[in-house]
């Protein structure tokens, strides 16, 4: 199994399981499967461990996505700026679809009246 964020950084900070098994606290164990992604890691405890090391949350912090897989939230926001953009971009070329039939229908109406007349 791939270490997780949280492993990774907390091994280059040089920092045991154990002392950050103190500061949330719970026991070696159960930290370790805090760790391994195998028991929630509730947001205050996230906030705690990017303290003790010396980072951001979104440094450190990852959820799983559908298949199962760790996915950090930094790039999790970054997937869903992407989703948001596409579909205002899809949005904007509707707008800009309506706008011309608009203007053709105005045009329309203004050539009928001036035929009227």
């Amino acid at each position: 199994m791939a270490p997780t964020r949280l492993e990774t950084i907390r091994k280059q900070k040089n920092v045991t399981q154990k002392e950050l098994a103190d500061i949330l606290p719970t026991d070696v164990s159960n930290y370790s499967r805090k760790e391994r992604g195998l028991v929630k890691i509730y947001d205050s405890e996230w906030e705690k461990l990017a303290a003790a090391l010396g980072v951001c949350v979104e440094d450190i912090k990852e959820v799983r996505d559908h298949k199962g897989n760790f996915i950090s939230v930094s790039k999790k926001k970054s997937l869903r700026k992407d989703l948001v953009i596409e579909k205002l971009q899809k949005y904007i070329v509707l707008l800009e679809k309506q706008n011309q039939e608009l203007k053709e229908e105005i045009k329309h109406l203004l050539t009928k009246d001036i035929n009227s007349i």
